[in-house]
Formats: C-alpha cells, sequence, structure tokens
C-alpha cells in the first residue's frame, strides 16, 4: 500500500484536512484502495489528480470521476494542479456538489495551463 512508502509520510496529516488532495499518473485498483484509507482517516473527500487523465475522489460512499478541460493550447503545465484545487475549493465554498467541484477544479486547470507564461 502506498502508506508504507516514505513519499507518502503526509498520512499523519490527513485526519486534519476536510479535503485530502493528493497527485498520480494512473488509476489503479492499488490508488483507489490509498485514495479510500486517505478518506477514512477524516477528510470528508480525498482526491487523486491524474494529469491529463482526470481525476477521481472518494466522499465514503462513491468514487466519482472527472475528465479534462481541454485547453484551446497548452502554453505551460505548471501550476494546473494548483489550479484544480483553487477550482474544486471555490466549487465547494459555492456549496456544489463533488462533481461538480471536480468540473471547476478541471475547467480552472485548463485556464491556466492554456495562458501561463511564468518565463
Amino acid at each position: 500500500m502506498f502508506s508504507q512508502d516514505p513519499e507518502y509520510a503526509c498520512e499523519n496529516h490527513f485526519p486534519y484536512v476536510d479535503y485530502a488532495f493528493m497527485s498520480f499518473e494512473e488509476d489503479s485498483a492499488e490508488l483507489r484502495d490509498w485514495v479510500r484509507h486517505v478518506q477514512e482517516l477524516g477528510p470528508r473527500v480525498a482526491v487523486a489528480t491524474l494529469g491529463e487523465k482526470g481525476s477521481i475522489a472518494y466522499d465514503g460512499e462513491r468514487f466519482y470521476e472527472c475528465g479534462i478541460v481541454p485547453a484551446e493550447k497548452v502554453v505551460n503545465t505548471v501550476g494546473a494542479g494548483d489550479s484544480y484545487i483553487a477550482g474544486f475549493t471555490k466549487g465547494v465554498l459555492d456549496g456544489l456538489d463533488v462533481p461538480a467541484c471536480m468540473h471547476a477544479g478541471a475547467e480552472l486547470s485548463s485556464r491556466v495551463i492554456g495562458s501561463f507564461e511564468p518565463y
């Protein structure tokens, strides 16, 4: 399981957050077990972003899946995950359900990677 990997030492912090966000590359049964485990530690929702493969979330009852919102052009992917979290969190503040929050995150991320030119 993921928690035995030193990279996942943050496991001790999950009981103290309402929404846990993690970044991975691939969806798998093992990843879903980990996301479920994280949510069971205390967060209302545990979310795993999967880059160009979208995201999954677990709220203690079911898994949700969300694809990406394609960007018109990709300028720079720096900040894509942070933008997803910001969009998702804005959705929470607006009272949206989990799928709508995920879509809001994907939408904001798409806008940012299509316009972010930090250099």
